[in-house]
């Protein structure tokens, strides 16, 4: 098994418990992969995985099985757009609607951007449904293609997942739990081992890895491999011989990318800054700042707790500063605008900030895999094993619309294994 991020650990606790003999590698000193949490407890802070979205049902019930508790977040939600700060406003439901309509594309695949242009999308509503594809999907709206949107959405609706929730004390106790589990029933965890290379032919396997700087093998009968879509399409394990068809099929898909900063201050300034607009700002949850980068921003409510986090995905990512220190002026300078104070205010206000650079992680490249134009069917391509010795899971192999989440991570996951045991 090489990864002990959410699927390769869901893979290696059913095999494990169904009495396999089991190994994970992990290149990092730690598990969970993207589920990164920071500080954790009662003011857990995500630096990868955040939301639980919806009720997809795999995940809630190995959240069942953790006895892990889950608190949804409401509040209110504001838009900054045009120099004004208001309630967003009721129409932004109904532009929504041009993307609930992909659900039923019939049509050749096509970028989001054609889309747009073909449908006559009018301004505003054309920049607003932009924000959202790109920063919901970390994805360039020239390059997503709308069939893989009409799934997701489809996949969405499905597990109502427009409601968030938050894991109580902190997402990394989902793989602390699994990888426990897994090891109690008799399956070994490494860290800080760094594949390098697979060798293999029908039934049997060689994985050579860099461990504390000295070079280990393991021999297996099958592999699970879910390593991140960035990882694979960087050719940073060398395959012998190269599964042709399933490296084809990824490149076929994208590794989007995201900056995510979490400000914490010393009081919610927010919540006094407006007065017109004191009901929605105590309450506040999610604000959005269209043509913006960040282009959404958001609060832990109901935690009163007095942090935001600043978040920008797809393309504008990179015309933010790339420093530490410069991103957190400019996103200071960005809240002295939304909410007319001054800068040195907040400065004052200011204690710290948390971020991790998914784009430049060795062991991700990338934030998370979408699909483009004509590669909606790629994520089923990869999930074929070869030669029923090599299987792929992780986020960008799953098949039922929900990329780039942990459910789908868990779900490509809980397939590998069942292929395994199902040979």
């Amino acid at each position: 098994m090489i990864g002990a991020g959410v699927a390769g650990l869901a893979a290696a606790g059913v095999l494990a418990q169904a009495g396999r003999r089991v190994t994970v590698i992990e290149a990092r000193g730690r598990i969970g992969g993207r589920v990164f949490t920071v500080n954790p407890g009662p003011e857990a802070v995500e630096l990868g995985a955040e939301f639980v979205h919806g009720n997809p049902p795999e995940l809630r019930g190995l959240l069942r099985d953790a006895g892990l508790r889950t608190e949804e977040l409401h509040g209110s939600q504001l838009c900054w757009n045009n120099q004004t700060l208001a309630p967003c406003e009721e129409s932004l439901e109904r532009e929504f609607d041009w993307i609930e309509a992909l659900k039923n594309w019939k049509g050749d695949d096509c970028s989001f951007k054609e889309y747009l242009d073909r449908a006559s999308v009018p301004e505003p509503a054309r920049r607003r449904l932009i924000d959202y594809v790109e920063g919901f999907n970390a994805a360039d709206h020239r390059d997503i293609g709308v069939k893989s949107l009409g799934a997701q959405q489809a996949a969405e609706d499905a597990m109502e997942a427009d409601r968030l929730f938050h894991v109580v004390g902190g997402y990394h106790q989902v793989p602390q739990f699994v990888s426990q589990a897994m090891i109690r029933d008799g399956g070994e965890l490494i860290l800080n081992a760094r594949a390098t290379s697979i060798e293999w032919q029908p039934g049997s396997v060689l994985i050579s890895f860099e461990n504390d700087g000295r070079r280990q093998e393991i021999r297996a009968s099958r592999a699970v491999i879910t390593l991140p879509l960035g990882v694979l399409l960087a050719g940073a394990v060398v395959f012998t011989p190269r599964p042709h068809k399933t490296l084809e099929a990824a490149a076929q898909m994208r590794m989007g990318i995201v900056e995510r900063t979490i400000l914490e201050f010393r009081e919610p300034f927010w919540i006094s800054s407006r007065g017109d607009l004191q009901g929605q700002l105590s309450q506040l949850s999610f604000l959005f700042s269209t043509g913006n980068a960040p282009n959404a921003w958001w609060t832990p409510f109901p935690d009163q707790h007095p942090r935001l986090t600043a978040w920008t995905g797809g393309p504008r990512v990179r015309s933010l500063p790339q420093t530490q220190h410069e991103l957190e002026q400019h996103l200071l300078s960005q809240l002295s605008r939304i909410f007319a104070r001054r800068e040195q205010d907040l400065q004052q206000l200011f204690v710290r900030s948390w971020m991790h650079d998914w784009q430049r992680d060795p062991f991700t490249m990338g934030a998370y895999s979408y699909a483009p134009v004509d590669a909606a069917d790629a994520s089923k391509m990869m999930t074929e094993p070869v030669d029923h010795t090599l299987y792929f899971a992780g986020e960008h192999t799953d098949t039922s619309g929900n990329w780039g989440t942990v459910h789908g991570a868990l779900r490509s996951g809980l397939r590998a294994a069942s292929q395994i045991l199902n040979a």
